[in-house]
């Protein structure tokens, strides 16, 4: 559905829903849990905190679900896989996507995947999510990686982490070990991944914006990371594109270190925030020109027969041109989630012969100041001085 807006000039209209801050979960039910396998159902959180517990029973995908709740998280569309095997979690994904589909448009923008995977799972779910863009669907993964085991020191850990998943790099998928002492609004504490966390500062955060900024996003929920974990270890698996924890020395709380894509760091996607750009950007694009598709292009009013404008010169495109821009404006520059865009119609294009209409779009992201360095020295005044 489309969405009320204000315009500049103080009229009232509407622009394409792109279902941002809107999830879709996967996990495993207790037994005592309710759900039926492969249903989603919609949460509405805070409000209603018992029910995760309901459907899901009391164990960690709905410590996870009240995670998310305790960070911000307000509507999620959750649903139960079977197991943790590769397929059922695939199956679980497929089977919640479809479910959640509204005339075949996704009103969400991501899947969070509350349950341990591992590199294969994780590719399984990529080529998926790739087959979706095909068909117009716009989505991303965040999935969970493996804990510690009982018998693993943290330096194994981090070393056997990150060779598992050596080598897997996919633009639309995230991956957190990010594991910490959790608490929640039921009071339920325990050391679990602080995916649902994660949930929560993405649910209420802009597309643009970096879930680690300090201001914005202190994690409300962590009581403590490990206390073998060591700075050494955040920054192996940060470069390793895991999304990690941190603290700031001599300032309180707990934070996102990086919002890592499993992408290179060179790569334009190389961030979550980016990712999230992108996808509305396309969205709301898509949405826009649709209504025009298979449309006449009409000749400006008085035009000449014997030497016509150019198709791409026509009111028709140049109007179209316009709700573009009108729906990336009101739609997300307003919003402080770019920095500037541009929307460009190639002028040689044959339309009569190829009844296709190129357009290029331009986006410039806000930038982020991920290091702050300040040059402090001594000066006297008295060199200053004149006279």
């Amino acid at each position: 559905p489309d969405v009320d807006i204000r315009f500049w000039d103080g009229a009232l209209g509407r622009i394409p829903s792109t279902g941002t801050g809107v999830f879709i979960t996967i996990g495993l039910k207790t037994a005592e849990g309710e759900a039926e396998i492969g249903k989603v159902y919609r949460l509405s959180l805070p409000s209603d905190p018992d029910t995760p517990i309901k459907l899901f029973g009391n164990g960690e995908y709905a410590n996870k679900l009240l995670d998310a709740a305790s960070c911000g998280a307000n509507v999620i569309f959750a649903a139960a896989a079977n197991s943790d095997s590769t397929d059922d979690i695939l199956s679980a994904v497929e089977e919640a996507v479809e479910q959640s589909l509204v005339n075949g448009d996704a009103i969400f923008e991501g899947i969070i995947v509350m349950v341990p995977v591992d590199k294969s799972t994780a590719a399984a779910i990529g080529s998926y999510l790739t087959s979706l863009v095909s068909r117009h669907i716009y989505v991303w993964a965040l999935l969970e990686a493996r804990p510690k085991t009982e018998d693993e020191k943290m330096d194994d850990y981090v070393t056997n982490l990150i060779s598992e998943w050596e080598g897997f790099i996919h633009p639309r998928v995230a991956a957190s070990a990010f594991c910490a002492t959790v608490t929640n609004l039921k009071g339920n504490t325990g050391f679990r991944n602080a995916i649902g966390s994660l949930t929560g500062l993405l649910a209420r955060a802009k597309v643009s914006q970096d879930i680690g900024e300090v201001g914005a996003f202190p994690i409300p929920n962590i009581v403590s990371l490990p206390e073998d974990l060591k700075y050494s270890h955040i920054y192996a698996l940060d470069q390793a594109r895991f999304i990690t924890g941190r603290t700031y020395d001599g300032y309180a709380g707990y934070y996102v270190t990086n919002p890592n894509m499993m992408m290179p760091e060179t790569s334009d996607y190389a961030f979550i925030y980016a990712r999230r750009v992108a996808d509305k950007a396309a969205k709301i694009t898509r949405k826009t020109i649709l209504p025009r598709l298979k449309g006449e292009v009409l000749p400006p009013a008085n035009d000449n027969p014997e030497s016509p404008t150019k198709p791409t010169k026509s009111p028709t495109i140049q109007e179209l041109k316009g709700l573009i821009e009108h729906a990336l404006h009101y739609g997300m520059y307003k919003e402080g989630e770019l920095y500037g865009y541009r929307v460009i119609i190639p002028e040689d294009q044959d339309l009569w012969a190829t009844r296709k209409l190129k357009i290029k779009t331009k986006l410039a992201p806000t930038p982020h100041m991920d290091w702050i360095t300040v040059d402090q020295s001594f000066e006297n005044p008295f060199l200053t001085i004149g006279g």
